[in-house]
């Protein structure tokens, strides 16, 4: 995934989805960027790319590109980022039947799920 502003990005996914970094390192194939790692639980990581001088252009989907990224809690977890999406954000899908979409910084589309 690439971030424009990557401070706002770490707050954003430590703060909604208590992901920690776990390593922020100099991206060897374009050393004006930072590769920063994520974790996701369970032994996984999330990896993003800041490219500060690409600024807030939108993402393009298409055959290639990712279409979104999906996360898997506990029933308490899905409940609290449920709640801190709700303030904060728009969330599509059915909070009830376990499985909600909401789009974030960069305009990246991720599924939260129990």
């Amino acid at each position: 995934m690439i971030s424009s502003k990557i401070e706002r990005t770490i707050v954003f996914y430590a703060g909604i989805l208590g992901m920690t970094v776990t390593c922020i390192v100099q991206n060897r194939d374009a050393p004006m960027s930072t590769h920063i790692f994520r974790d996701m639980g369970g032994g996984n990581l999330m990896a993003y790319f800041e490219f500060p001088e690409r600024g807030d252009a939108q993402a393009v989907r298409g055959i290639g590109a990712m279409h979104h990224a999906a996360l898997q809690g506990t029933s308490k977890q899905y409940a609290a980022i449920t709640s801190s999406l709700k303030n904060k954000h728009s969330i599509y899908g059915n909070e009830s039947a376990g499985s909600v979409f909401f789009c974030v910084l960069e305009n990246i589309l991720l599924e939260v799920r129990t």
